[in-house]
C-alpha cells in the first residue's frame, strides 16, 4: 500500500445503491451494474469521456460508515457534465488524500474481493468516507488475468 494526494475529479456513468451485506447474497446489485455496463454500450454513451480514463467505480454517499448503504456509480472520468442523456449520473470524486491497494493478479471476481478483505482488515478508523474508487485501467482489460488499484480516502493531512 502507498499513499497519494489525488485532484478532485468528475464521473459519469451508472449507478445503483447497495450495502455490504447485501452484497454477499443473492440480492447483490454490484454484479448487475457491471453486466449493464457492458451489455448496454454505457461507456459509449458516456459524453465528454476524458481521453485515456480507464473505467473507474466510484463508491460514495456512506449511511452509517461501512456498515450502511452506499452508492456505486460505474463509469469514467469526464472534461464536462452538461447535457447527459437519460440514465447517467454525474459525480464529483473530492481532492483527497488516498491509501491506494493494488490488487493480485488474477480473475476480477477474485482478485477484487479479495483486495477489499485486506483494506476492510486494515482499519475503519483511518478511512474519511468521502469517495473511494477503483480502477480498471490497461492492466484490466483482461478480466480474467487482471490488476485492480482500490483509492480509498483517508483522514490526515
Amino acid at each position: 500500500m502507498k499513499y497519494a494526494e489525488r485532484d478532485a475529479f468528475e464521473v459519469v456513468g451508472i449507478e445503483i445503491r447497495t450495502t455490504n451485506a447485501d452484497e454477499v447474497t443473492p440480492r447483490g446489485k454490484i454484479p448487475g451494474l457491471w453486466q449493464r455496463f457492458f451489455s448496454d454500450g454505457v461507456l459509449d454513451a458516456i459524453p465528454h469521456r476524458k481521453l485515456g480514463a480507464p473505467i473507474v467505480a466510484v463508491y460514495s454517499n456512506y449511511e452509517n460508515g461501512v456498515h450502511g448503504a452506499y452508492s456505486l456509480l460505474l463509469g469514467t472520468e469526464v472534461t464536462a457534465i452538461d447535457r447527459l442523456p437519460e440514465g447517467l449520473v454525474a459525480r464529483a470524486v473530492p481532492k483527497a488524500k488516498y491509501a491506494i491497494f493494488e490488487s493480485n493478479q488474477g480473475p476480477t471476481s477474485q482478485v477484487v474481493p479479495d483486495v477489499w478483505k485486506r483494506i476492510w482488515n486494515w482499519g475503519e478508523g483511518t478511512r474519511a468516507l468521502a469517495a473511494d474508487f477503483e480502477v480498471y485501467d490497461e492492466r484490466a482489460r483482461d478480466p480474467a488475468n487482471a490488476r485492480v488499484d482500490v483509492f480509498i480516502s483517508v483522514v490526515g493531512p
